[in-house]
């Protein structure tokens, strides 16, 4: 099953095995409910939530993330934090948050 819908300020993602490129203005939360899937988002996000195992997330830039599962990647240009990286918050193994070169 693929399910991709926004409800105001969440864009969500539901199934497995979706590639799917988002334009996004800073606002909104990326949720992600599922496995191997691949997103783009296209833009700046408030924040990815991940509950499920080898997902890709692309975003431009980024405030925080939170992953709940295993073998996910979270790959980001910039954040909006001082310190220059998104605020993490990880439950699973072998998840990778890094900044893209």
């Amino acid at each position: 099953m693929i399910i991709i819908f926004k409800e105001g300020k969440i864009v969500k993602v539901e199934g497995t095995k979706i590639e799917k490129s988002i334009a996004v203005s800073g606002t909104e939360t990326l949720q992600i409910e599922g496995s191997n899937n691949i997103i783009y988002a296209k833009g700046g996000l408030r924040a990815v939530v991940i509950n499920g195992a080898n997902n890709e997330v692309y975003v431009d830039k980024i405030n925080s993330v939170k992953i709940d599962g295993g073998n996910n990647l979270v790959q980001y240009q910039l954040s909006a934090n001082k310190a220059g990286k998104p605020l993490v918050i990880l439950k699973g193994t072998n998840n990778d948050i890094s900044k893209a070169r």
